[in-house]
């Protein structure tokens, strides 16, 4: 019986014969990234939009958050507030703080960022919009923010 099987021995593969499966990694990691560079890919769970997006439409998957990013100087009276709220079903608010800019020695009076949070409750279509204006005013907002959201 011990003919039955014969013992074969394969040569050791030489030192650093393996680039081949380091470049096959590398490219994979590669396109992998190049494929959640947007702004709702790979698991990525915030979206960040600026005032450059109003008037635009954006596309959200459950459970992922919006975070709208915008100029404000609440040293001036006015402030963002919510004008026409999102279907909260599909879109809902979560709140808004100012952010000062990082300075070593903050000015009164500065202006800096006010950033909304909205979170994607669920399938479905709706909009918003933010409007910036002193509350106390009855005249039209000076600036407005509005964004329509698909989340699916």
């Amino acid at each position: 019986m011990a003919g039955l099987f014969k013992r074969t021995s394969y040569p050791e593969p030489a030192r650093g014969s393996k680039p081949a499966l380091g470049v096959a990694l590398a490219l994979g990691l590669a396109v992998l990234l190049a494929l959640c560079a947007g702004p709702a890919g790979c698991g990525r769970s915030t979206v960040f939009v600026s005032a450059d997006a109003s008037g635009t439409a954006i596309t959200l998957r459950p459970g992922q958050r919006l975070v709208v990013e915008l100029p404000s100087n609440p040293s001036t009276g006015f402030q963002w507030t919510l004008w026409t709220p999102p279907d909260a079903t599909v879109l809902a608010p979560e709140g808004s703080e100012f952010v000062a800019p990082p300075s070593s020695s903050p000015a009164v009076g500065q202006a800096g960022k006010e950033l909304w949070q909205f979170s994607a409750t669920a399938q479905g279509k709706t909009g918003f919009t933010l409007a910036y204006a002193r509350p106390w005013e009855s005249r039209p907002p000076e600036s407005e923010f509005t964004l329509s959201v698909e989340v699916r």
